[in-house]
């Protein structure tokens, strides 16, 4: 990416027992463990005091990864200021479909957690325009043709600077949300793909909601959850899914239980509204709202 001109994160990476007392990479940056979901166990350093805070925990009581292994790797990389997307490809007839964008919401009190998406994002036309040309552009730079392909990206005052590309249909409910707010089943255009069907995307039908936001439900406490409670009448409400109980926080979450991340996600709301960031108050606020019954 680099050889082509396109700008990235400064990023540099180490070993916990090889900590550098005074990393390259400019403040502010996020230290989080390689090979880990994303956004959990990732800590914002704003200055020197705030990194060796963090560098002090990792040598001293070492961190778990989701998995329960102890995270022996760790990036150092430049935190971007402005607004987190994901654009959602599909590739057919020999080239890219970009379907739509999403908002990717995240938590700054929780150690940039992301708390869910709301599709389509809404950028003024010239963004979106240039958030698709260069999304484009990367792709063909790295060579990436064929099936599904998340590109996540931040919006700074320099224009979008690429995170990370998945090979892959987006997590939480995005294909969900594709599918009620344009009528495009993803799913569908990628098992015709690998079943060599050419096929044109058309919307398979009628757009039901102008924007849905995915917002995840967290558990903080520990204990036994028994049951868990929403109110399905509740203005803006589409679905909900959660994790089936009875459920304990383990051990090797504990350690994160003040905080939302990942490893403390029990389940999921879909909502609507009238733009994007609305839906995404309005399913946050249900999300907010369900009662889980503990022991």
């Amino acid at each position: 990416m680099a050889q082509h001109g396109y700008e990235q994160p400064a990023y540099a990476v180490f070993s916990y027992n090889n900590i550098p007392e005074n990393p390259k990479v400019p403040f502010p940056f996020v230290i989080k463990p390689l090979r880990d979901a994303g956004a959990y166990g990732v800590s914002l350093c704003k200055s020197q005091d705030d990194y060796h805070h963090v560098v002090s925990e990792i040598s001293s009581h070492g961190t778990m990864s989701m998995l329960g292994k102890v995270n022996e790797e760790f990036l150092i990389e430049e935190f971007l200021q402005g607004n987190f997307y994901g654009a959602e490809l599909i590739y057919s007839h020999d080239e890219w479909h970009l379907i739509g964008i999403n908002r990717i919401f995240v938590s700054p009190d929780d150690d940039l957690c992301m708390i869910g998406l709301s599709h389509p994002a809404e950028l003024p036309e010239f963004e979106f325009a240039m958030a698709c040309k260069l999304v484009k552009e990367w792709l063909a730079a790295l060579g990436l043709r064929g099936g599904a392909i998340n590109v996540e990206f931040i919006y700074t005052s320099r224009g979008p600077i690429l995170v990370e590309i998945n090979l892959r249909i987006a997590g939480a409910r995005a294909a969900q949300q594709i599918f009620m707010t344009s009528g495009i089943n993803m799913v569908k255009y990628l098992v015709d793909f690998v079943c060599g069907i050419e096929s044109s995307i058309l919307p398979a039908s009628e757009i039901v909601y102008p924007f849905v936001a995915d917002a995840f439900v967290f558990y903080r406490g520990e204990g036994v959850v028994n049951d868990i409670r929403i109110d399905a009448d509740i203005p803006y409400f589409i679905s909900a899914g959660f994790k089936k109980t009875p459920f304990a926080i383990s051990s090797k979450s504990k350690s994160s239980s003040k905080n939302k991340n990942f490893g403390s996600i029990v389940g999921y709301v879909l909502a609507y509204g009238d733009s994007c960031e609305e839906a995404m108050e309005n399913a946050t606020r249900i999300a907010n709202s369900v009662q889980l019954i503990t022991n």
